[in-house]
């Protein structure tokens, strides 16, 4: 017998690749060294690197310690006190050096394809310094940069931001404590040199940094601002370390003519990243085109000390119909993603600012001269109700509530979370998309809304991921469950027919809108689709959830009107009536929001869960013009509220349903244009029985947890979770 053995080697193991080479991010050096990445190379087959091999392959010669490890470091060189060349410090000189290195890697038996990285030497900046006022450095924050006052060329020494915690748990604050001096040599006074110092500090800290960064300079300051942006974005052009926004706090021609300076940072754009600026100026009005200016009769000190404020103040971060400015559109603003227009030779967006440094109002500089309005802060809402679709894709939406201002909304997708402008267009349309997952393409993952007015200025919502339906929410449920039983069944459907015929009695509801002839919850999911898209009559514009765990913001969900923490109140991540609760000891707890909307203007609601408190105090309330609170306890404990209507004799709205019982309860304020009702558990507890025309307007922000002025005995002893305010009038 002949036994013949056939090897075949390809089936006995499976074919081995080549190892992929990463060499990481260039890197920006002054004197110190520098340490490259390559940790993110990588076998396809798992089989594992067993060699790194770095070599330098241009620039200045310098030398590499660990050549063979995934992160070597590389030094400049120096001559030691015996003649040796050894690792030392860079040379650095007046020009910028670059610096090529090639990693290649191996598997033990297959070599990668090399791969390249760079380090740049920046030119030599002297003994400049800067600090940050809130160390560590934090990537996933933003950053705000803030160049003092001086005496036109040289800036004064211990002038920090001193921004408070408004600013410092929002974003890297860095300043520049002992001044600042003009680079050297001759032509225009120029501060390049911190640029310099900046992308250096950035690369050492946050090497793939990708968050916004803003620039801001007090008089003098605006010089050394507005000519970092430059730099960076014209000589670097590095999208990690671009700016996009500079800030002018009373920065006058006095010190220099920002004509030119201007135009080239309008035209410093960086991976299509709009850069834009705003110019706030006191007694002299000093406008330039192109950008938001802001006029006012502060003092020169008290422009800075008005920005400053502008982050918390009540009377500074309303929307105002578009006539706003300060830290709203900041970096860590509500309006952060704003695209300002540019309109060369034109000034669009002019406004003044009525009151001092801490209080007053926004109005038009000259409404028939400059009409410009900016486009309100939108964000893109996805909803899902797989219970309808047997989790068909189809059942995701996507949407976005009303942006005043705005003429057009676009929905964009996109691979990048931080590369918005690359995204590719799905729909545009003069008005608020409603898509459906079946409508998407489905090779981008991330997604957004994008809304411009009608001078081109826009503004996006923070992107969201939707790769995968398990990342969805739910679709809210006072859009679906219409009769609050907490089951979505044909009640639903008979309630949402009910509530279109009030939008538009001429419309004939479909029995069946599916086609099958039977009227079942299928029918809902079709009508509900077309309400979407057609009416969307409610309109969650706020919802703060209270699920966080630590630190001193409150996040809406919706708008970003994120709130303020005071006092020392209590994060209860797993004591809330949904998820996570806040609570408040009773003396100075309570939150403060920025401006959301003015009970004047017409129907809205406000819903809260609620545990604890006492009687008198107050849950919710309003500041400004005759604030009130929305919803409190009144001296028996039971829900009320005080807003009423402005005519001669109105009262408050109360009722006998007790809320201080130490029990969880769900109260809800509805006003419908005409009359008040209160909710309490599902059940209307209290309702107006005759038509009060009217309430009484307030245009300040909010109060969790404490009457409208502060007063003791108004602030809540207990929990407070799940506030959400509609636009609309939206009975449980």
């Amino acid at each position: 017998m002949l036994v013949v053995f056939v090897l075949c080697p390809a089936l006995s193991r499976a074919q081995n690749l080549a190892p992929v080479a990463d060499a990481g991010l260039s890197r920006y050096a002054a004197a110190d060294p520098v340490q490259l990445d390559g940790t993110g190379s990588y076998d396809p087959d798992s089989s594992g690197i067993v060699t790194y091999e770095w070599r330098q392959m241009s620039g200045p010669s310098v030398t590499i310690t660990n050549a063979n490890t995934a992160t070597p470091t590389i030094w400049g060189l120096r001559t030691d006190a015996h003649g040796r060349t050894v690792p030392g410090p860079f040379i650095q000189t007046d020009a910028i050096q670059e610096c090529e290195f090639e990693l290649v890697v191996s598997d033990g038996e297959l070599t990668s394809l090399p791969d390249t990285v760079k380090v740049v030497i920046v030119p030599y900046f002297g003994a400049t310094t800067l600090q940050q006022e809130n160390p560590p450095f934090d990537p996933d924050k933003p950053t705000f940069i803030y160049f003092g006052g001086g005496d036109c060329v040289t800036g004064y020494t211990g002038q920090p931001w001193n921004g408070g915690p408004g600013w410092t748990s929002a974003a890297n604050v860095i300043g520049f404590p002992d001044g600042y001096t003009p680079d050297t040599g001759g032509g225009a006074r120029t501060y390049y040199k911190y640029g310099d110092l900046i992308i250096t500090y950035l690369s050492a800290v946050a090497p793939d940094y990708r968050q916004a960064m803003q620039t801001s300079g007090w008089s003098t300051g605006g010089q050394p601002a507005i000519d970092v942006g430059v730099r960076l974005n014209l000589t670097y052009k590095d999208a990690r370390y671009a700016v996009n926004r500079v800030t002018f706090l009373d920065a006058t021609p006095y010190c220099r003519d920002y004509s030119e300076s201007i135009r080239s940072f309008l035209a410093s754009s960086v991976d299509g990243e709009q850069c834009w600026i705003d110019n706030y100026v006191g007694a002299t009005t000093v406008f330039h085109p192109s950008v938001l200016n802001v006029a006012s009769s502060l003092t020169h000190p008290n422009v800075p000390a008005w920005y400053l404020n502008s982050l918390t103040g009540s009377d500074m971060n309303q929307f105002s119909k578009g006539v706003v400015a300060g830290a709203y559109w900041s970096v860590v603003g509500p309006g952060k993603n704003l695209h300002l227009a540019s309109t060369p030779g034109a000034q669009t967006y002019n406004f003044r600012w009525n009151g001092g440094a801490s209080s007053g109002n926004m109005d038009f500089y000259n409404k028939s001269l400059y009409p410009g309005r900016l486009p309100e802060p939108v964000s893109l809402l996805v909803w899902c109700y797989p219970w309808l679709y047997d989790d068909d894709p189809n059942g995701v939406v996507l949407t976005c509530s009303e942006s005043e201002n705005a003429v057009g909304y676009q929905l964009l997708s996109g691979s990048d979370p931080y590369n918005v402008a690359g995204y590719n267009i799905v729909s545009d349309s003069n008005s608020r998309p409603a898509i459906t997952a079946a409508m998407l393409p489905s090779s981008d993952t991330w997604w957004t809304v994008r809304v411009r007015d009608a001078h081109g200025s826009t503004i996006y919502a923070d992107p969201i991921r939707l790769d995968s339906l398990s990342a969805l929410g739910p679709i809210p449920t006072e859009l679906v469950d219409f009769n609050r039983d907490f089951k979505v069944d044909m009640q639903d459907f008979s309630e949402l027919a009910r509530h279109w015929r009030q939008y538009d009695p001429s419309v004939d509801i479909i029995p069946a809108p599916n086609g099958d002839g039977v009227v079942d919850v299928k029918d809902l999911a079709i009508l509900l689709e077309c309400w979407l898209k057609e009416v969307l009559p409610v309109d969650l514009i706020a919802h703060w959830k209270l699920d966080e765990t630590e630190g001193t913001i409150a996040h809406d969900s919706i708008s970003n009107k994120n709130g303020n923490l005071n006092g020392n109140p209590i994060w209860q991540p797993a004591g809330g009536a949904v998820l996570g609760a806040l609570q408040l000891d009773g003396t100075d707890d309570y939150v403060s929001t920025p401006f959301v909307l003015n009970p004047a203007d017409g129907a809205f609601s406000v819903y809260a869960w609620v545990k604890q408190g006492a009687p008198g105090q107050s849950i919710i309330s309003q500041t400004g013009t005759l604030g009130a609170s929305w919803l409190l306890a009144d001296s028996a404990g039971c829900l009320m509220t005080y807003l009423r209507s402005p005519r001669r004799g109105a009262q408050p709205l109360v009722s006998e349903f007790v809320i201080t019982d130490g029990d969880w309860h769900h109260i809800y304020l509805v006003w419908d244009g005409a009359y008040r009702s209160l909710y309490a558990d599902g059940v209307e507890v209290k309702k107006d029985l005759t038509d009060q025309g009217g309430l009484t307007g307030a245009d300040g922000g909010l109060h969790f947890g404490t009457g409208s002025s502060l007063a003791v005995g108004s602030f809540w002893t207990g929990l407070i979770d799940e506030i959400k305010i509609y636009e609309q009038a939206v009975a449980p």
